[in-house]
C-alpha cells in the first residue's frame, strides 16, 4: 500500500514567505483512476474523495476502491435504472408533445389555406355575378330574376311558336270549352270593371314574379326595396310596356270588350255597341 501510495504521490508546490518557509500543498483530487476500469462505473464514481468505514482514505484504482465501486453499482442499479426509464419516458412524452405541437401547427395552416381559398372562391363569384349583372343591364341583387325573366320569356316563346306550328283542328268538345272559357273571361273583364279596387285571381296574373331568393339564396322580403342606383342601372326610355298589347300571350292586363259582348257589361263605361 505505501508502494501504491507513493505512485500516487501528490505534487509538492513551494510557495515563498516572508520567513523564507516553505509551504507544502497536495494536487487537486482526480476521481478517476489512471487505468483502465468498467465503463459501468463512470457514471456512478463519486467526486469527492472516498473513505472506509475507519476513516482511511481509499485510493483510485486500489483493490478497496473496486471493490467499493462494485457494492456502489449494487445498491444504486435499481434507482439508476428507475431514472433511465423515467427520463426514457420524459422523452417519449415530450417526443409526443412535439409531435403534437406539429400536427396542431399544420391543421392550423390547412384551416387558413381553406379559409383563403373560400374567400378567393367568393371574391370570384363575386365578380363573376358582377360581371353578369353588367351583362343583364341591372345590379347583382336583381340579376337572377333578370336571368329567370330571359329564361321564361324563351321559354313562352318557344311554347308560342310549337302552338303555332302544331295547330291541332278544334272539335266540337273544343268549341264549347273555348265558348265557356270566352264567356266566363268576359264576366270576369266586367267583374273587374265594375269593381276596380279588387285584385285579379292568382290564375290571371302573370308569372313572371320577381324571385323570392337573390343570386345567394338569400330570402327577399314581399315588398322588396328597390334603390336608385338599380333604378338608374335598370332605366329603359325605348323600352316597350307589354302590358300594353293585347297580343302578348305574356300580358295580364285587362283586354279591351269586344263588339259582340253580351248584355254583362252594357253600363260598362269603355266604348262598345250602341245596340
Amino acid at each position: 500500500m505505501a508502494t501504491y501510495n507513493t505512485s500516487l504521490a501528490t505534487a509538492v508546490t513551494s510557495a515563498s514567505v516572508s520567513n523564507d518557509e516553505i509551504l507544502y500543498t497536495v494536487a487537486p483530487y482526480n476521481p478517476f483512476p489512471d487505468m483502465v476500469f468498467s465503463l459501468k462505473y463512470q457514471d456512478i464514481i463519486p467526486p469527492d474523495p472516498i473513505y472506509d468505514n475507519s476513516g482511511s482514505f481509499i485510493i483510485p484504482g486500489s483493490r478497496e476502491w473496486f471493490t467499493y465501486m462494485y457494492q456502489l453499482d449494487l445498491d444504486t442499479r435499481d434507482e439508476r435504472l428507475r431514472k433511465a426509464d423515467d427520463a426514457k419516458f420524459t422523452a417519449y412524452i415530450d417526443e409526443l408533445t412535439a409531435e403534437g405541437e406539429a400536427s396542431r401547427v399544420r391543421y392550423q395552416q390547412c384551416l387558413e389555406e381553406r379559409s383563403k381559398n373560400i374567400t378567393d372562391l367568393i371574391r370570384q363569384e363575386d365578380i363573376r355575378i358582377h360581371d353578369l349583372a353588367i351583362y343583364h343591364g341591372t345590379s347583382p341583387k336583381h340579376v337572377k330574376y333578370r336571368q329567370r325573366q330571359a329564361s321564361d320569356l324563351t321559354r313562352w316563346s318557344n311554347s308560342y311558336h310549337n302552338c303555332m306550328m302544331n295547330a291541332e283542328r278544334p272539335t266540337s268538345s273544343n268549341k264549347k270549352k273555348k265558348k265557356k272559357k270566352k264567356l266566363l273571361q268576359s264576366e270576369i273583364d266586367s267583374f273587374l270593371i265594375n269593381y276596380p279596387g279588387v285584385s285579379s285571381p292568382l290564375s290571371l296574373m302573370c308569372d313572371t314574379t320577381r324571385s323570392r331568393f337573390d343570386y345567394k339564396d338569400n330570402i327577399l322580403p314581399t315588398n322588396p326595396y328597390t334603390s336608385d342606383d338599380t333604378k338608374e342601372i335598370e332605366y329603359r326610355p325605348s323600352i316597350r310596356k307589354d302590358r300594353t298589347f293585347d297580343n302578348n300571350s305574356s300580358s295580364y292586363g285587362i283586354r279591351k270588350r269586344s263588339r259582340l259582348d253580351t248584355f254583362l257589361a252594357l253600363d260598362s263605361e269603355q266604348a262598345g255597341p250602341s245596340k
